[in-house]
């Protein structure tokens, strides 16, 4: 009987034990069913929905580290950075000694700006697993946020030494190498990463970019390097380019697109804002931005007021964004970019639109075949003298690029030297245009001119500053001669001109903006120019405002000028005090002229290829665009009085003469950024008309330039309200 009884008993231990494994295989399998399609969700970018499945499967399978990692992941794409790091450290109890949870949390400490415990973490990952590529990945991308360049630079390498293949790495070693000034280093590195993988389209344009600050490099070569990115990405597009279907009518409103990745506090959102925004005045042009921002911020809060017609394009891939622009019949495509980061040239090379243009963004060719046109000016490029340099044809505009000063600049100060009774110069461009060649041209002024000093800004680390120590040194000047400074607010760094009496221009590579800022706090750039676009900037402006006795040929001549100068401290102290009337009156002073010229452009390329005529260079003529009045209007109010502008500006807005209103507004805040009635008044005026994004700007800027004017706080409260801000607005009206 025992036996008998012991043999079914056994039986049925075993079946149970059987269902219990089959029951724990399906919860095993459906807990890699619902991971499977968390992965797809999270591919997809819903995140949320992908969350919900990895709960789901965590319900199935709780003590599975990877599980809790992928969750972690999916939580951190969604902005859930508490409990993503929740779910890392879950991970970490169920597998001490994790390298990948350790560096998980750390990722997220550093999204939280807790960048020491973040490192903390990725030691103790590499101290786990001392091959981990994303571990010193990470760890010298927060070196680098420290300013500690050097040790990044050693992370960023060992990343590649362990995982060759990691793009990012590949990225960022080049960009830091590049921001440091260490060209030909960079320019190494990019090629090293090109051996490892041709097919990296953004590699090579760091390449490029690269390329462009190397003064030994000939500008035949420099083409010949641009036209192979072309025949690598563009060449086995061609054949797949379509037949464009817009229709071809000469005089209809036309659909024209502007493609950047730079429309937040950028150089070039400050180049391209004022003229979008008397480009949508234009009566036959509907504008379309695609946006490839990777942080959107005010400055794209505002231009998204400007511009109705917007599109982030981020998640789109190349052909996804060509197959867009075609559907959205986009006739003229503009690029913004050129070879900077975050491109989208693989776009255009697919030719989603029958004209496309590049301006900007880059001062070389972008070597492909479907870019039609490059915009530049007669200054810029004089005729026949850089065509052979482009791919594009190239297309003059009044001016290249427009200038409106910042609202932060404070009033021109003395020269200094008055109360020094020597020159000072100054150089406030970044880092990586100060090459070894830069320092030793300038040390050669400075021995030139023995009583002459130097101020140095924009210095981006303390390590940065001791190499160019070295190097003036190496070059006879001591450090008692030269006076540095870091990179700070916009305020500080205009101020700093107060130091200068003339500014030194940097090269191959020119500087642009920098040399704007300087000529609107009185202060000249000397120059050389050269034979490339990215050599030619200094002259370019300097021509613009007639300041011709500041462009030398080459270094003997910016000597010699520079002696001329020192020679000659009165009238340098004269110029200084009318330098923002010249800018003011040049045409990269007035942004209206340089949109009338740009419609008149897009409808000149327009009307060719309605035609069926080849790109041709050409010079825009502004006076046949439907913006040209307006232009006129604005650049006749520099010689009218303000407060007179502004009794007629009330008077024609009483009237509901708004057009008309709103130009003499903007003439008026151009005149003066902080004129605070002309920005209350223009805020009301865009509130009349519905634009309660537009209005914002204006009202909190009139706001801010009188605080304690209760009506100017009020105007800004009620059309925060308008635009769905209640709790903002609130906080405006709270005045304890």
């Amino acid at each position: 009987m025992r036996a008998n009884n012991s043999s079914p008993i056994g039986r049925r231990s075993e079946s149970a034990v059987d269902k219990n494994q089959q029951a724990q295989s399906a919860l095993h399998q459906d807990a890699v069913a619902q991971c499977k399609l968390a992965e797809r969700l999270s591919a997809a970018g819903r995140h949320e929905e992908a969350i919900l499945a990895y709960d789901a499967a965590l319900l199935l399978q709780a003590d599975e580290p990877s599980i809790h990692n992928d969750l972690g992941n999916a939580l951190q794409k969604a902005g859930r950075l508490d409990e993503a790091l929740d779910a890392y450290r879950h991970m970490l109890l169920l597998s001490p000694q994790n390298a990948l949870a350790e560096s998980n949390i750390g990722s997220v400490l550093q999204a939280q700006g807790e960048i020491e415990l973040a490192m903390q973490r990725y030691q103790v990952a590499l101290a786990i697993a001392p091959d981990f590529a994303a571990a010193h990945f990470n760890l010298g991308t927060c070196k680098l946020l420290l300013e500690k360049v050097d040790e990044s630079l050693v992370h960023f390498s060992a990343a590649i030494r362990c995982d060759p293949s990691f793009y990012l790495a590949h990225n960022n070693l080049t960009t830091t190498l590049s921001r440091a000034g260490r060209i030909d280093e960079a320019t190494e590195a990019c090629r090293h990463a090109l051996a490892i993988n041709p097919q990296w389209n953004e590699m090579h344009s760091n390449l490029l970019f690269s390329l462009t600050h190397n003064a030994a490099i000939t500008p035949a070569r420099l083409l010949e390097e641009h036209l192979h990115f072309g025949r690598q990405f563009e060449a086995p597009l061609q054949s797949a380019w379509p037949q464009h279907a817009n229709k071809r009518d000469p005089d209809r409103v036309l659909r024209v697109g502007f493609v950047s990745a730079d429309l937040n506090n950028h150089a070039m959102a400050n180049f391209i804002t004022p003229v979008l925004e008397h480009l949508m005045h234009a009566t036959h042009l509907e504008i379309h931005v695609y946006c490839n921002n990777r942080v959107d911020d005010d400055t794209t809060a505002y231009l998204k007021g400007v511009v109705r017609q917007w599109q982030a394009i981020q998640a789109l891939s190349d052909q996804q964004l060509a197959e867009q622009i075609a559907k959205d019949g986009i006739d003229i495509l503009i690029d913004l970019s050129g070879h900077t980061g975050s491109n989208r040239l693989l776009a255009f090379a697919r030719k989603p639109a029958p004209i496309q243009m590049t301006w900007m963004g880059y001062p070389m060719t972008t070597g492909l075949q479907s870019m039609d046109y490059y915009l530049t000016d007669r200054y810029f490029s004089p005729p026949g003298l850089l065509d052979e340099q482009f791919t594009e044809k190239l297309l003059a505009l009044p001016a290249c690029a427009p200038y409106v000063p910042s609202p932060e600049a404070p009033e021109i100060a003395a020269a200094p030297a008055l109360a020094h009774g020597h020159l000072t110069f100054g150089s406030f461009n970044r880092a990586n245009k100060l090459s070894r060649e830069v320092i030793a041209g300038w040390s050669a002024l400075l021995r030139a001119i023995p009583l002459a000093r130097m101020v140095v800004g924009a210095m981006p680390s303390e390590q940065f500053r001791n190499m160019l120590l070295g190097w003036f040194a190496e070059e006879g000047i001591t450090a008692e001669r030269l006076n540095f400074h870091d990179i700070t607010s916009t305020s500080d760094y205009l101020g700093l001109h107060r130091l200068v009496d003339v500014c030194l221009d940097t090269w191959p590579y020119n500087g642009g903006t920098t040399t704007l800022h300087a000529l609107w706090m009185g202060v000249p750039t000397l120059t050389m120019a050269g034979k490339t676009l990215q050599s030619r900037v200094g002259a370019t402006i300097l021509g613009h405002l007639g300041l011709t006795q500041f462009i030398a040929q080459d270094l003997s001549d910016l000597i010699q000028k520079g002696q001329e100068l020192a020679n000659d401290l009165d009238a340098l102290v004269k110029l200084r005090m009318s330098m923002r009337t010249r800018l003011a009156n040049s045409a990269a002073g007035q942004p209206a002229l340089i949109a009338a010229g740009l419609d008149s452009a897009l409808r000149t390329a327009w009307q060719r290829w309605c035609a069926g005529l080849p790109t041709v260079p050409f010079e825009a003529d502004p006076s046949q665009s439907s913006l040209a009045k307006r232009a006129a209007s604005l650049h006749a109010l520099y010689s009218v009085n303000v407060d007179a502008a502004l009794l007629l500006a009330i008077e024609h807005h009483q009237a509901s003469r708004f057009a008309e209103a709103e130009t003499l507004y903007l003439a008026i805040i151009h005149r003066q950024p902080q004129h605070a009635i002309a920005h209350h008044n223009m805020g009301l005026l865009a509130t009349q008309l519905g634009y309660h994004d537009k209005s914002l700007p204006h009202l909190r800027a009139a706001t801010l330039a009188h605080p304690d004017e209760m009506q100017f706080v009020l105007s800004y409260a009620q059309a925060l309200l308008h635009a769905g801000q209640a709790d903002t607005a609130v906080d405006v009206n709270y005045r304890p």
